[in-house]
């Protein structure tokens, strides 16, 4: 089959934060010229500079920050829907292979 990946637009913008502009420009030329067999090095990228974990502590503070927000909102069946959905994103999250 033909393999395929989504671009994670947060660890992207981790990896230029991080990586040296040799580096950035290398990766600048993939994506603009952007092949699925690319995937590969994408991630290897992505993990050398760290920047799914990073990714992934943003969205759990984002998440924690919701779930906080909750708390001052009375009791309530929308309300524990809204928690179990900040609940299923945790685990998305967490899935993202980090």
């Amino acid at each position: 089959g033909v393999q395929t990946c989504a671009l994670p637009i947060l660890p992207l913008l981790f990896f230029f934060e991080r990586a040296p502009v040799s580096e950035q420009t290398l990766l600048r030329s993939r994506l603009e010229a952007w092949q699925p067999e690319y995937c590969g090095e994408l991630r290897e990228e992505l993990d050398r500079y760290d920047a799914l974990n990073a990714s992934v502590e943003v969205i759990h503070g984002y998440l924690d920050q919701a779930r906080r927000s909750l708390d001052g909102v009375g009791p309530s069946a929308s309300t524990s829907s809204l928690l179990r959905f900040t609940d299923f994103l945790l685990q998305q999250t967490s899935a993202l292979g980090v």
